[in-house]
């Protein structure tokens, strides 16, 4: 039909059911990577293939490798770290020892998989997988880092690559990436304004001044920083409040504990004096009894 203004021929899924939040693993990409090696193009080379992985990465493949059967059941029983590996290495196997083409098939295919099913990761030119992190985040923290140069910044340069170390892990760990991102920012806060907290308050005192003389002469953008300073002020306030609430509580928690441990500790003192009048009671008659 002409004029349409949709797919032709795409599935239903692919265009109208909505992903959600990228995945570091599926089942459903796994069984259809896992089908892959049924192809023609690996007819001839499974066997090798299995041998080129087990050198290559020292992982043994069920019954050897030597159908696309065991390839298939391997693919989705595996470590999702192998998985991602054998993505990479069956490129580097077709590309050497099959041809070019066969190995750009190979890469196109599991990027489409990979796109389908919402996978957080990306594929290279060159069939290397890597987490597949927003590129204007990439970006800005690419800004940040180089911003960051001297040596006074090392910390929040250090707290900066944790982010995005924890982000770039499998799975990620987007709770310990959110921890060294807040940390990064009070480290950077403590960088410039040495013996200040970083409080809401602090930010109004230290901050704001800086900002208005940072961009004087330029009222658009000077509103625009005050304006995010002051939605970023309340963001902090309910971090640190979150903050000190959690650490209140640990710290009860601590302290439960410190006081389960003494009390443990009473309890056996009171058990061994107990064992030890018992003794000096019973000491005379036990040796009355074996003198008779």
């Amino acid at each position: 039909m002409s004029g349409e203004r949709f797919s032709s021929g795409e599935r239903f899924s692919v265009l109208y059911v909505r992903a959600g939040d990228p995945t570091p693993d599926s089942d459903r990409a796994r069984r259809r990577i896992g089908a892959l090696f049924h192809e023609s193009v690996f007819a001839g080379h499974i066997e090798q293939l299995a041998s080129y992985c087990a050198q290559g990465l020292g992982i043994p493949l069920p019954n050897t490798g030597s159908y696309p059967s065991h390839w298939h059941r391997f693919v989705r029983e595996c470590h999702v770290g192998e998985f991602l590996d054998v993505v990479t290495m069956s490129y580097r196997y077709l590309f050497w020892h099959v041809s070019d083409g066969a190995a750009n098939w190979w890469r196109d295919v599991v990027r489409k998989i990979f796109s389908e099913e919402n996978l957080a990761y990306e594929i290279d030119s060159v069939g290397g997988v890597h987490p597949k992190i927003d590129r204007e985040f990439q970006r800005n923290m690419g800004s940040a880092v180089a911003g960051f140069e001297s040596e006074r910044y090392q910390g929040v340069r250090d707290l900066l690559a944790a982010v995005e170390k924890n982000l770039n892990s499998i799975p990620p760990n987007y709770r310990q990436a959110c921890r060294s991102s807040v940390s990064a920012v009070e480290v950077l806060f403590s960088v410039m304004f040495p013996y200040a907290v970083l409080t809401p308050e602090e930010i109004d005192r230290r901050l704001v001044p800086l900002l208005e003389r940072a961009y004087d002469g330029d009222p658009v953008a000077q509103t625009a920083a005050l304006s995010l300073v002051a939605e970023d002020g309340a963001k902090v306030r309910e971090s640190l409040t979150a903050r000190a609430v959690s650490l209140r509580r640990r710290e009860l928690a601590d302290l439960e504990g410190q006081a389960g441990e003494k009390s443990q500790s009473m309890l056996v003192a009171q058990m061994l004096l107990c064992a030890g009048f018992l003794i000096f009671l019973t000491y005379p008659v036990v040796g009355v009894l074996l003198s008779a």
